[in-house]
């Protein structure tokens, strides 16, 4: 039985929780869920045309991960067909080879960004808007031993410092409180045995000790 009091729950907003494999896609797949989201799109969006164009416009290989700045802009100036139109390859990709099919996609979805600081009030308010927040965090081991002591998945407290970590982008779906601590509910990328289908909660303190920025989308 869940412990843990709910203040805000988005999960039945968002599809299915998806997997990135071995790739560093996790900012594509916690945006491109906001994306559908936002637009309320029948079919998913294309994570691949995300992920491609962010590597493109800052300049680094198929493997080197995307950042904030750069995936900001895609959603901007390139947006995001559907799914269909480049599918999602799960493994690592030739780089004399990657690159978009044509013609170019008919529709395109766009969005504009805002910025969201590590503060929980205004994460947490936000989703109380129905508004979910893109984070990325330092994480580390503590995110392969979700915690389900209380009846809720719980990513425990991190043991390493910071900079033992790696950057990784999650998707902030909920809010609520144990105790004295707040929690963020967070969607994954690993699919959906990890955590709860996929989803799990994470401390106030987690989220101020390890964060490296966070945004935010709305229609433009």
């Amino acid at each position: 039985m869940s412990k843990i009091k709910v203040h805000t729950d988005l999960r039945a907003s968002f599809a299915g929780v998806g997997n990135q494999g071995r790739r560093p896609t996790c900012l594509a797949f916690a945006t491109t869920s906001a994306h559908e989201a936002l637009h309320r799109c029948a079919d998913p969006l294309c994570i691949e045309w995300l992920y491609y164009h962010a590597v493109k416009y800052a300049g680094d290989p198929p493997n080197a991960g995307s950042t904030l700045q750069s995936t900001r802009h895609v959603l901007i100036k390139n947006g995001q067909p559907d799914e269909s139109f480049w599918p999602y390859v799960p493994s690592n990709v030739d780089s004399d080879h990657w690159k978009p099919p044509t013609p170019a996609p008919e529709q395109l979805f766009h969005a504009k960004t805002l910025d969201v600081s590590s503060a929980f009030s205004e994460i947490s308010t936000n989703l109380g808007q129905g508004e979910a927040s893109i984070i990325g965090l330092n994480i580390g081991t503590a995110f392969l031993n979700v915690d389900r002591s209380t009846g809720d998945a719980v990513v425990p407290d991190e043991t390493e410092h910071p900079s033992q970590g790696a950057g990784h982008a999650l998707l902030a779906v909920g809010s609520g409180e144990l105790g004295n601590t707040s929690y963020l509910l967070i969607r994954n990328s690993w699919g959906a045995r990890w955590g709860d289908n996929g989803h799990a909660w994470i401390s106030e303190s987690h989220i101020r000790d390890r964060w490296m920025g966070g945004f935010r989308l709305q229609e433009i």
